[in-house]
């Protein structure tokens, strides 16, 4: 699977030529299948090993392609795609992804702190989002694992950002690995303890959070809701507001300070993102944990516009 800023793309087995590509373009949306066998250099040509002699061939393998485009480009005086360019750009992004995954730098509680001031550095926790709802550290953003995590950061963060991560333990080499696949190559390293611990109350904090069924009590609260803009037309709750993740970093000074906020999405995840970012900008955000599939689950259908 790769990972990039626009979405995420399945392919097959990289040593051949055949098999379908699946690409996911935006968070929330299902994988869009792309079949390559009626491509020029997807056409079936081979057998497979376990293939007998008399089977039809079950695989595309054109391997001397890239030598006779090189070919056929000199000759007529155009830029060829197999160059030493690409080749050592290809190796610094491999170079850039092994060198982050070995950092392996934590950072003890003492160090973390004194960066928790500085205003060059991003601190991006990793864990899902109801761990980081019942206690976080402020200034901390939810960008969860468990999720469209590298897609998220990559539209959210500058990539030249210095980070620091907050992960559960055993998944911060995970952590790092998949922001480096998206240029993410300035991970200072990520902290050594558990917060539940080592930190103080004054530099923790937590957003509150409810399920579809309790927003009736709630009359107080402006729902805002964090998907994209053609989810929103498609069917949103009555009287929300539409404010998608990717631009409330530029957008977020057209929501009001004095007003209290429930923020959703279809599931949870984008919701606690979107939280997570407004509180930093010191709204008042309470999460729907559950996110607008769990009013179509509990039946409350007529509380959405189509």
């Amino acid at each position: 699977e790769l990972y990039g800023t626009k979405g995420s793309m399945i392919v097959p087995d990289p040593n051949m030529f055949g098999g379908s590509v699946f690409i996911c373009k935006k968070l929330g949306s299902s994988w869009s299948e792309y079949k390559t066998n009626k491509m020029p250099l997807g056409k079936i040509n081979i057998r497979t090993q376990s293939s007998r002699a008399n089977e039809s061939p079950t695989n595309a393998n054109y391997r001397g392609v890239g030598l006779a485009e090189m070919a056929y480009c000199i000759e007529n005086k155009k830029k060829h795609r197999c160059s030493a360019e690409l080749s050592v750009h290809v190796l610094d992004l491999i170079q850039s992804s092994m060198q982050s995954a070995k950092s392996n730098n934590p950072i003890n509680q003492v160090k973390f702190l004194k960066l928790l001031d500085n205003e060059n550095y991003i601190f991006i926790d990793t864990r899902n989002p109801d761990e980081f709802a019942k206690k976080h550290i402020k200034k901390s953003i939810n960008i969860g694992l468990n999720g469209s995590f590298a897609i998220s950061a990559g539209n959210l963060i500058k990539t030249n950002k210095k980070i620091v991560l907050i992960c559960k333990k055993g998944r911060e080499k995970e952590s790092i690995i998949r922001l480096s696949r998206v240029g993410f190559d300035n991970i200072i390293g990520y902290l050594d303890s558990s917060i539940d611990k080592s930190f103080d109350d004054k530099y923790l904090s937590y957003i509150p959070q409810i399920n579809s069924l309790e927003v009736s009590d709630k009359s107080e609260f402006q729902i805002l809701d964090v998907r994209t803009k053609s989810e929103y037309d498609n069917s949103h709750l009555s009287g929300s507001m539409n404010l998608p993740l990717y631009d409330i970093n530029k957008n977020y000074k057209k929501l009001d300070r004095g007003t209290k906020y429930l923020v959703h999405c279809q599931t949870g995840y984008r919701s606690m993102i979107a939280s997570s970012i407004l509180r930093n900008y010191d709204f008042d955000v309470v999460e729907i944990k559950d996110g607008l599939q769990g009013f179509i689950k509990s039946n409350s259908k007529e509380l959405i516009t189509y």
